[in-house]
C-alpha cells in the first residue's frame, strides 16, 4: 500500500494551498482534511503513514524532507495554535474566587480554578487536548499504552504527555494526588499536589498541576546541562 500523508488545517486557504503543494510534489502525497480537529476520529488516521495536524502550509512536512526524512517513515507533527496561552488570551483569575486558573487537561477550551475547581469557557483555541486525544489513541494502537482511571484512583500517561516519559499519579488521601515522573533517561521526580476542599478534588486537575511544576523544574536542570556542555565549567580562582 502506498504511504500517504494526512493533513488537517480548518482554514479554507491553507488547505487549499496544501492541495497545491500536493500537486506540484513539493510536500508529500497525501489528503487534506477542513474540519476541525474535535472532529476528527483516530481511528480514521490509522491507514496514514504522515500525520500532520494544524497543518498550515505544509511547513512541518517540507521541513522533514529537507531533514531527508522519507515519506513513508512513520511521524506526527501538530503546531497547535498559542493565543490561549498568551497574556491576551486566557483568563487571569477564576472569576468564582479569583484563584489561578489552568486548562482542562480534558475539556477543550475550558479552564479550571486550582483552588477551588470551578470550570468555565475560556478559550475555543485550547486545542492540545484534542491534538493528545488522537495521539493517545494512536500510540495505544502502537505500543499498548493506555491511560485511566480505576477505582484505586491512579493515572497512567506515556511519552506524548509533554515529553516526560512516563507519568504515573495516584490518590493519596482525600485532596491529593502524588504525581511519579520518569524521564527518558531514568530520571524521577515527585510531586504532589492538593486542593482546599475534597469534594472538588479533580484526579485530572491535580495531575496537571502537579506535571506542570516538575516540568519547569526540568527546563530549569536542562538549562544548566545545555550551559555546561556548550560553555563547559568555569574556573574558579583561589
Amino acid at each position: 500500500m502506498k504511504p500517504r500523508a494526512y493533513y488537517n488545517d480548518c482554514e479554507h486557504d491553507a488547505a487549499e494551498w496544501l492541495r497545491e503543494l500536493i500537486k506540484h510534489k513539493k510536500i508529500a502525497d497525501g489528503d487534506v482534511d477542513e474540519r476541525s480537529i474535535c472532529d476528527v476520529q483516530a481511528s480514521e488516521l490509522r491507514q496514514y503513514t504522515q500525520v500532520h495536524l494544524f497543518a498550515g502550509i505544509g511547513g512541518w512536512s517540507a521541513a522533514l524532507r529537507l531533514a531527508r526524512w522519507p515519506d513513508d517513515r512513520r511521524v506526527w507533527t501538530g503546531s497547535c495554535p498559542c493565543p490561549p496561552f498568551s497574556s491576551a488570551g486566557k483568563k487571569k483569575r477564576c472569576p468564582a474566587c479569583q484563584g489561578k486558573p489552568i486548562p482542562h487537561p480534558r475539556k477543550t477550551g475550558v479552564f479550571a480554578c486550582v483552588s477551588c475547581g470551578h470550570e468555565w469557557k475560556a478559550d475555543a483555541r485550547h486545542l492540545w487536548p484534542e491534538f493528545q486525544r488522537l495521539i493517545r489513541h494512536a500510540q495505544g494502537d502502537r505500543r499498548q499504552q493506555r491511560r485511566t482511571e480505576p477505582s484505586g484512583g491512579s493515572v497512567v500517561g506515556g511519552c506524548g504527555d509533554g515529553g516526560l516519559g512516563v507519568l504515573t499519579s495516584a490518590r493519596v488521601d482525600d485532596k491529593t494526588v502524588m504525581v511519579r515522573a520518569e524521564t527518558m533517561t531514568g530520571f524521577v521526580q515527585y510531586e504532589p499536589s492538593s486542593c482546599v476542599d475534597p469534594e472538588n478534588f479533580d484526579i485530572q486537575v491535580g495531575t496537571e498541576c502537579a506535571t506542570g511544576r516538575i516540568r519547569d523544574r526540568l527546563w530549569m536542570l536542562m538549562g544548566f546541562v545545555v550551559q555546561w556542555g556548550r560553555f563547559g565549567l568555569k574556573q574558579v580562582k583561589k
